[in-house]
């Protein structure tokens, strides 16, 4: 965290942002309702596309949905990362990011990521990739 009467670093911000450290922090709020409103896209593409007789149409826009929304939780999940040596300044910054990362939320993350990312590059199959959609629901423990 700042020291008194400094400027607060971006990490700083961005981890205030993404974490509830009790501090009201306006930005909190708009990011943890871009997250779950993200969530609501992800898993109604998912849903979508597990209908029967798909139009092709709807089908690649669900399917493009599902991209969009995959990037946006890389994103997140990249940013916690980097801002994990927030959470223990007394922790070394790689030690930071390894406690995130094997904690049940940084797990959460990576499960919500990697299937994607593995299907993209043929290295999971669809039914698996399509059950893994729905990993993001155990997103919403955080933001409950």
């Amino acid at each position: 965290m700042a020291k008194p009467g400094m400027t607060e670093s971006v990490r700083s911000r961005c981890y205030q942002a993404l974490v509830n450290t009790g501090v009201h922090v306006p930005e909190r709020l708009v990011v943890s309702a871009l997250i779950v409103a993200t969530i609501a896209v992800s898993v109604a593409a998912t849903m979508v596309r597990t209908l029967p007789e798909l139009d092709p149409e709807v089908a690649a826009v669900a399917a493009a949905l599902g991209f969009a929304v995959n990037l946006l939780f890389t994103l997140e999940y990249v940013v916690r990362l980097w801002a994990a040596p927030e959470a223990d300044p007394a922790l070394a910054p790689s030690r930071a990011r390894l406690a995130y990362a094997r904690s049940f939320l940084g797990l959460v993350d990576l499960g919500v990521v990697l299937p994607v990312w593995l299907g993209q590059f043929g290295m999971l199959g669809l039914e698996w990739a399509m059950i893994a959609g729905l990993l993001p629901l155990l997103k919403l423990t955080r933001h409950a």
